[in-house]
């Protein structure tokens, strides 16, 4: 109930007479809020970082309601946003240094809105309504090292909804900088204050509170989960039918299955280590490139590898074709002059043999059939042929050379792709010393190699069908030129029937069909043409007393281009009385040369001489 006043009969009521029993009437429900220790917020006033991009606010959510510790009620109709960036009295809540911080906290404190305003007796303004309402209050601890500001005091007349840290630089409040930890909530009553009977058989708390129960039975519960105290021996836990095959074990205890399920084991590893144990093992296929074996037993999977083992030492001992060796791998024999690809054994060995009796014919020694020479080799003893062959790179098609002496039995020349020669004696006439030539196929073909010993340069000589190529610092691969000697200039000479050119390669690191520069002589005109620039020098002049006098000449280039040139330049060297809009122009641009037109500024001599430039 509250205080209350009586007004009589004829009493003339004043204003203030009748506003204090509003007034008793207010502070009975304030008495009985805190009487019933109402204080904090009782629903809403969320606080979380700006949505939808977090800055230096806050957003509450509504409707929000609070009780004061004066029991004055709080209401917030609508979500509200909070400024944290100023306190209350306008002052910035920045900090001031790298490495510091401080706690801002954010308050709801009780007003009222104060609305539909009047004229009263004295002609003053005064507001009939007085609606109850809210405030947001900021307030800011001090100024600390980070990890030590502290926040500042809860305040007598308002809610804590947050605290919130603000440190150096910071442009946003995040979810982390805001603590609940001090947050004011309603809370209706504490357990510490609730009696509760303490005749329990299982618990037993420190007190006759409900706060002290709960703590009891939250300890048990704890040490049961965690297996640290009151757990269930496996006979008082009951377990459901288990159900397999081949085994199955009725409902019971836990106790009891472990048991059967212990029994079971016990019986298959006695099962296992029996003779015929690997045959109770199931086995999955087994697959392979060469063999492969169904899904089975072990027994049957361990038979079938020892089968395929006896097979292969019988394939490996066995010396039918396409055993033995033949099923061996080879890895490849590195060598000079001659190497062994990655093979067979067998195949290796087929070629080592070759190899040795190849080298053994070009040793002389005594054997049936034809003579074998290989270039670089030398002449084999009691042959009519001279030593010191002429040497090819063997295996590219190359012509070969050999020099043969006079001698009673001539020799034949069969001639064998890939820089072989076979040499029989028993011909009917004797060959005229000389050099003979072995069949090429078509393409670029390398005739001869000339190593200077060192690393550049070295000479190439090739011939294809039309022409006979020396290259200095370059080879031809297959495909393309590439550079011998990386990073180092190539030239090439080319000598045909009909032409001559001289080529030159920049150092290069790649491969390359078209050279950077090529002159070329046409032998049947005799001239000479080339894909680069080409400098020279011109002049022109003339002499006229009784006009501006002019004159025209040409160019006649030193060699001739493949095309038009693009462009010609000139570069002066000097001049005299020469009209700059006349200055010596350029027409009649052609591969052979061009002509050249220039005006005078006036009456009498100009003259005009500088080099030109050529552009292909």
């Amino acid at each position: 109930m509250a205080d209350r006043v009586d007004y009589y009969f004829r009493e003339k009521v004043t204003a203030d007479e009748l506003n204090l029993g509003f007034e008793l009437l207010e502070e009975a429900d304030e008495k009985r809020a805190t009487d019933l220790g109402v204080v904090g917020v009782v629903t809403g006033l969320a606080v979380t970082p700006h949505a939808p991009v977090a800055n230096l606010t806050v957003d509450l959510t509504a409707p929000g309601i609070a009780y004061d510790p004066s029991g004055q009620r709080i209401f917030v109709a609508t979500p509200q946003t909070a400024d944290l960036s100023i306190d209350e009295n306008a002052v910035s809540t920045a900090v001031s240094a790298s490495g510091k911080e401080k706690v801002v906290s954010l308050y709801a404190k009780f007003d009222r809105a104060l609305s539909d305003p009047r004229i009263d007796g004295n002609s003053m303004e005064v507001f009939f309504r007085r609606d109850e309402s809210f405030k947001l209050v900021v307030d800011q601890g001090a100024e600390a090292p980070a990890g030590t500001a502290t926040p500042p005091g809860l305040r007598p007349d308002a809610i804590l909804l947050c605290d919130t840290t603000r440190r150096f630089g910071q442009t946003q409040i995040l979810a982390a900088d805001i603590s609940f930890a001090r947050r004011q909530n309603f809370v209706l009553g504490l357990a510490s204050t609730l009696a509760v009977d303490d005749d329990f058989v299982h618990f037993h708390p420190a007190a006759r509170t409900a706060q002290a129960t709960f703590e009891a039975i939250d300890g048990e519960l704890g040490a049961h989960y965690g297996g640290v105290d009151g757990r269930h021996a496996a006979q008082d836990v009951d377990a459901a039918p288990l159900t397999g095959t081949p085994n199955s074990h009725p409902a019971g205890t836990v106790q009891a299955g472990l048991q059967a399920v212990e029994d079971d084991l016990n019986a298959q590893v006695a099962n296992l280590a029996a003779p015929a144990g690997a045959g109770l093992v199931g086995s999955a296929a087994l697959t392979g490139a060469a063999k492969s074996h169904p899904a089975g037993t072990v027994a049957q999977a361990l038979q079938g590898l020892e089968d395929d083992v006896n097979a292969v030492v019988a394939d490996l001992a066995s010396q039918a074709a396409g055993k033995g060796t033949a099923l061996v791998g080879h890895q490849g024999s590195a060598g000079a002059p001659d190497s062994i690809p990655a093979s067979t054994l067998q195949a290796a060995i087929d070629a080592l043999l070759s190899l040795i009796n190849e080298r053994a014919k070009l040793s002389g020694a005594t054997f049936s059939g034809p003579v074998i020479l290989r270039a670089g080799a030398k002449a084999p003893a009691g042959k009519a042929i001279e030593a010191g062959v002429v040497r090819a790179d063997a295996g590219v098609g190359g012509a070969m050379g050999f020099r043969f002496g006079m001698a009673a039995d001539g020799l034949v020349w069969d001639g064998v792709p890939g820089g072989v020669a076979v040499v029989k004696a028993g011909a009917p006439a004797p060959l005229s010393a000389g050099l003979l030539e072995i069949p090429v196929n078509p393409g670029t073909v390398l005739a001869q190699h000339l190593d200077s010993g060192g690393a550049n340069p070295n000479t190439r000589i090739y011939q294809d069908t039309a022409d006979l190529l020396i290259a200095i610092n370059a080879y031809w691969n297959g495909a393309a030129w590439q550079a011998a000697v990386t990073g180092d200039y190539s030239a090439l000479l080319r000598f045909s029937r009909f032409a001559l050119s001289v080529s030159q390669k920049s150092p290069t690191t790649g491969t390359w069909t078209t050279w950077d520069k090529t002159a070329t002589l046409d032998l049947p005109s005799g001239e000479w043409t080339a894909n680069g620039p080409e400098t020279g020098m011109f002049g022109i002049g003339s002499g006229n007393n009784g006009a501006v006098p002019y004159a025209d000449v040409a160019i006649n280039f030193k060699r001739s281009f493949a095309a038009t040139p693009s462009s010609i330049t000139h570069t002066k060297i000097d001049d005299s009385n020469i009209d700059d809009s006349y200055y010596p122009g350029i027409y009649n641009l052609r591969p052979q040369g061009c002509s050249v037109f220039a005006s005078g500024k006036a009456a009498g001599v100009f003259y005009w001489n500088g080099t030109y430039q050529a552009n292909p």
